[in-house]
């Protein structure tokens, strides 16, 4: 049985030149969209020259504190409560447990705060240091 022989390969014949001369300015005129499309959310962006609000931990970036397997094995449950100092950037730094009962459970809290990623405390629109950060962290099991 024989094959029926082959075609060679051919390269994709040229597009017409009013063709090609059309999609030379598509590629520039997206980008040009799509600049002015960015450059215009400025305008809608709220104004947070005058916002306050506390620090808090940025959710989004930090992961859940993981319970320890000891004690979920033997189904016991505590609150701790941790103080630290946020700087200006969101980290903490100095901290400490103020209340927990179980040493496993507060080395874990005090893991997880030195560790989080925080929103900073903003005065007035601007990220300011906030002493004596107070963090509550319920370990429960549901």
């Amino acid at each position: 049985m024989e094959l029926p022989p082959q075609k060679p390969d051919t390269e994709p014949a040229p597009l017409p030149k009013e063709e090609a001369s059309n999609s030379g300015w598509l590629g520039p005129l997206m980008f040009c969209i799509c600049l002015m499309q960015c450059l215009s959310l400025a305008w809608y962006l709220p104004d947070r020259s005058h916002q306050t609000r506390p620090a808090s931990v940025n959710h989004f970036l930090t992961s859940n504190p993981q319970y320890p397997a000891r004690l979920l094995k033997q189904q016991l449950a505590d609150n701790v409560s941790v103080h630290c100092d946020i700087d200006a950037e969101g980290h903490a730094h100095s901290c400490h447990v103020t209340q927990g009962h179980y040493i496993e459970f507060n080395q874990t809290a005090l893991l997880y705060a030195e560790r989080a990623i925080y929103h900073p405390a903003l005065q007035n629109g601007k990220a300011v240091p906030s002493p004596d950060f107070k963090l509550h962290i319920n370990f429960i099991i549901e």
